[in-house]
């Protein structure tokens, strides 16, 4: 139990760092095209940025403690965070824009009143999407120095053949995944039933 609840805060922590960060700025650059042209040389690459290729990188700047693990889950949800985001900035539909823009809407009541709430649905699916990743990184970022959490049991185990309890961890992490998915997917229906 104390290892599925590192291995939860962890993740958890590592997602909501990447939606802080990742939302205001996909939103930004989906709303105004200079910002997006800047910036999309350096985001842009990053999707093919492997992460596991980071561990030693991310050992040499952050330590072998806690600040390691939420980094790596932060950076390695980050990188397809962002881009979905943009994605469903641009996604919105071109009508309502016109239709608010021939009601005289400004610049900033576009953003605020046909942009944000246009996207969020797809931000919410977008983040479905992302604690799926969390889960999948969270073993390489238990790795190194874990002494709790699943990623720990289940390389432990490993080094000892202990298939079953390789098959324990990767059952309670593949449980975690999908009860968490389902309570972000009945939050998104709450939050945006009115989209179909």
């Amino acid at each position: 139990v104390r290892s599925a609840g590192w291995s939860l805060y962890r993740v958890t922590m590592g997602f909501l760092l990447s939606g802080i960060v990742a939302i205001p700025l996909g939103l930004l650059m989906g709303t105004f095209p200079a910002v997006k042209h800047f910036l999309s040389p350096v985001v842009d690459p990053l999707r093919f940025l492997p992460i596991s290729a980071l561990v030693p990188l991310f050992l040499v700047w952050f330590g072998i403690e806690e600040t390691m693990k939420i980094m790596l889950l932060f950076v390695g949800t980050l990188v397809y965070l962002l881009p979905l985001v943009v994605e469903a900035v641009e996604g919105v539909d071109e009508v309502y824009l016109q239709t608010a823009t021939t009601l005289g809407a400004t610049r900033w009541q576009l953003v605020r009143h046909v942009l944000v709430p246009g996207s969020l649905p797809a931000i919410g699916e977008a983040l479905r999407v992302m604690n799926g990743i969390g889960w999948t990184y969270v073993i390489l970022a238990e790795i190194v120095n874990a002494r709790y959490g699943l990623g720990h049991i289940i390389t432990v185990a490993g080094k000892r053949s202990h298939v079953d309890q390789i098959f324990a961890g990767v059952l309670v992490i593949l449980a975690i995944g999908v009860a968490s998915d389902v309570l972000i997917r009945i939050i998104n229906k709450q939050l945006f039933s009115w989209k179909r």
